[in-house]
């Protein structure tokens, strides 16, 4: 018997597109911001729906300044939570 979630074809079907799906409403995100340098309502609701509550809580440290982005001479970045 295996324990977790039940791995249903639907289940298995949408874990696989989350990916694809996550990537284009950044490039959503990104684009719009670029033009108006403000994210829509609907674009944070679909950040909500896609990765829960979270993304919103990580969005409010943004907007408040307290994310610092490294990034080492190979081009690897690092997201640090100024304390």
């Amino acid at each position: 018997m295996k324990c977790g979630r039940p791995r249903n074809k639907n289940y298995v079907k949408m874990r696989s597109l989350l990916p694809a799906v996550a990537e284009q409403l950044f490039r959503d995100i990104r684009k719009i911001y670029e033009e108006t340098t403000q994210i829509p309502d609907d674009l944070l609701i679909a950040l909500k729906f896609v990765f829960g509550s979270c993304a919103l809580q990580a969005l409010d440290l943004v907007d408040q300044r307290s994310v610092t982005c490294l990034s080492s001479p190979s081009g690897r970045k690092v997201f640090q939570l100024n304390g």
